[in-house]
């Protein structure tokens, strides 16, 4: 209402005519919001925009609208890290000043990007989790997804003396869990302004990408990630690299 009195009152000041049809034209709602509104913020601006453009459309039946554009879908999946900040992010949280910080960076980084973790898996498990399989670091996952999933080589040592360490208690935090509160523990890491921030979503898209690069199928990547169906997965293969032609050529034709 505030946007459509407002739209009046430039209108009866530029002499335009006050039939719905005329007055709710994209022109005249588009010059408005160049030259009406610029007492008002930005965000302000903006909401007033979007409500007139979509009252013009619903009230008029003849004034010509260009098609509503397409919104853009949003990605499905967080930004994998580079190596670099990958690695940057290990050094960071093994050399915090206290053992209640490094202790929560390590458990993230070796359950998230170790083992692909989500965070209501990898925030409450005990060191008695963790168990050594033919030489491999091994994490037990509890619960409706239960698995098994071997860590990656880097955080093997460091996950299996947090284990140790915390054996029959969470690696994580003795925090008790609540709404945000691993975020919330995460928050009081002592990073560099400059470093990335440590986000478990992000750690785990990386091993997503990590593993489906060096070949693992698909059901076999879905067992390990813990999930029943593929949905949510759309923008997954941004991320994987294509194999070179000859490569593929090898692979599916047998070519030497």
């Amino acid at each position: 209402m505030r946007a459509v009195t407002m739209y009046y009152l430039w209108a009866i000041g530029q002499h335009l005519p006050l039939d719905v049809e005329r007055l709710f034209a994209e022109e005249n709602v588009e010059r408005f919001s160049e030259t009406g509104m610029n007492h008002l913020g930005e965000h302000s601006q903006a909401s007033y925009r979007s409500a007139l453009r979509r009252i013009g459309r619903t009230v008029t039946t003849k004034a010509p609208w260009a098609p509503e554009p397409k919104r853009k879908k949003r990605s499905t999946l967080a930004d994998p890290y580079g190596r670099p900040d990958l690695a940057w992010l290990w050094e960071i949280c093994l050399t915090q000043r206290s053992e209640v910080r490094r202790r929560a960076g390590v458990a993230t980084m070796a359950l998230c990007h170790g083992a692909g973790l989500a965070g209501a898996e990898f925030s409450v498990l005990p060191g008695s989790s963790i168990e050594l399989i033919d030489g491999v670091a091994v994490v037990h996952i509890p619960g409706a997804h239960a698995r098994e999933v071997p860590v990656l080589p880097q955080y093997a040592d460091e996950l299996v003396r947090l284990s140790l360490d915390y054996w029959d208690r969470p690696m994580f935090s003795d925090r008790t869990p609540s709404r945000n509160w691993t975020s919330n523990v995460l928050s009081q890491l002592e990073l560099p302004t400059s470093a990335p921030r440590l986000v478990p979503s992000r750690l785990r898209t990386t091993w997503m990408v990590e593993l489906s690069t060096a070949g693992l199928r698909v059901s076999e990547l879905q067992h390990l990630a813990g999930v029943k169906t593929l949905t949510g997965w759309e923008d997954f293969s941004k991320f994987v690299p294509l194999r070179d032609p000859a490569v593929l050529r090898r692979l599916i034709g047998g070519g030497v």
